[in-house]
């Protein structure tokens, strides 16, 4: 329960919210476990010694004992915090003075004073690979959240058509030998433009004129998404001239499990006042949930798919680190998919190096295959 525990205000320490045993960040060391402090003090004083208390770390036992915890590194970022579980806070600050470590990624707009920003909070029992997938997806939006008023149109506005409006993609290089990829695109209505002109004709096949609202013309801005690798996708209009956004929505995508991931989202605007955070998560939800489920039996076949990738190349002559699950399963037809494209290569080539990843896909995959019946999404 540390990870909602406390810092203590004696020492700074990390209190645990359970039963308050208290550990030191630095080294992990258990300082102090308050159901033995009595007696540990009467003890001191029997003995001579002093009175042992927090303010006091030389009192502290140096040597390693079984109640003592792992410190290891974090950092924080736009009010994140961010994790390197395999490498202590001294070993951190090494690995990123001689560049093996990267920073965390950053969205600029987060740290300019004229924006606001609002988070959202929520856990799926979807893969991340999956949830990632979808939302550099613009082409689902137009009939997965066909309910959601003009959310429809705003997916549109990050598709291509293919013709007129073509999608630019760009590789980057960041920080530490960090990856981002950015598509750019005509922010215009493409699909929803077709499919109005084609559902207004009438039963004579001719079109039904409408009359027109007289509208001042904008200049066309950009729809762009951008993904810093591995967790972090922000998406924006931006204008044309001068690249800025007056709102954007950014999304980190975290695994917490096979099938499991946590969702944290942050709206980024120009408003003049916040948006309260109630209002943000109820909106948010109602439209997460149109297509939860489907990304759900996407999930499901996606993890199968992987899971006997790993068991033909462990059988194979000549095994490889990579898992070609999404270049043999998906197929790409739309000329919005350049950046989802993109995306799968990135996890086809990356996955079957994630600490853990293939042990517990293969734990998930024997408790489910079930002589080939639905699998469950634990």
């Amino acid at each position: 329960a540390l990870s909602e525990g406390r810092v203590t205000e004696c020492g700074g320490f990390i209190q645990c919210s359970y039963h308050g045993w208290t550990f030191d960040g630095t080294d992990g060391k258990c300082v102090e476990i308050p159901q033995t402090v009595i007696a540990t003090a009467a003890k001191q004083q029997g003995e001579g010694g002093a009175t042992a208390t927090l303010s006091s770390p030389a009192t502290v036992d140096t040597k390693r004992k079984r109640e003592d915890g792992t410190a290891i590194a974090i950092t924080e970022a736009q009010g994140m915090l961010w994790i390197s579980p395999f490498l202590s806070p001294l070993e951190a600050l090494a690995a990123t003075s001689e560049g093996r470590l990267s920073p965390p990624p950053r969205v600029p707009e987060i740290d300019m004073p004229e924006y606001k920003t609002q988070i959202a909070i929520r856990d799926f029992p979807i893969d991340w690979t999956v949830l990632m997938e979808n939302i550099m997806d613009p082409d689902h939006g137009y009939f997965a959240h066909s309910s959601s008023g003009s959310a429809p149109i705003g997916f549109d506005w990050y598709s291509s058509d293919g013709v007129d409006n073509m999608m630019e993609v760009k590789e980057e290089s960041t920080e530490n030998g960090g990856w981002k990829i950015v598509s750019s695109v005509n922010a215009v209505a493409k699909l929803a433009k077709y499919n109005n002109e084609v559902r207004s004709l009438d039963a004579n096949g001719s079109t039904t004129k409408k009359k027109k609202k007289k509208t001042v013309e904008q200049p066309t801005k950009l729809a762009t998404s951008t993904f810093v690798a591995p967790s972090l996708i922000y998406l924006g209009r931006r204008d044309n001239s001068t690249a800025t956004s007056n709102f954007l929505t950014a999304f980190w995508v975290c695994p917490v499990g096979t099938g499991r991931s946590r969702f944290m989202s942050a709206a980024v605007s120009k408003l003049p006042v916040k948006v309260p955070r109630w209002i943000v998560h109820m909106q948010l939800n109602n439209f997460l949930d149109q297509d939860t489920f489907l990304l759900l039996g996407q999930h499901r076949a996606v993890l199968k798919r992987e899971a006997e990738g790993h068991l033909e190349n462990d059988s194979s002559a000549a095994p490889t680190t990579t898992n070609n699950v999404r270049k043999s399963t998906y197929v790409y037809r739309s000329p919005s998919e350049k950046l989802p494209v993109k995306l799968g290569q990135f996890f086809d080539s990356t996955l079957s190096r994630v600490p853990n990843r293939k042990e517990s896909l293969m734990a998930w995959y024997n408790r489910n295959n079930n002589e080939n019946k639905l699998f469950e999404p634990w």
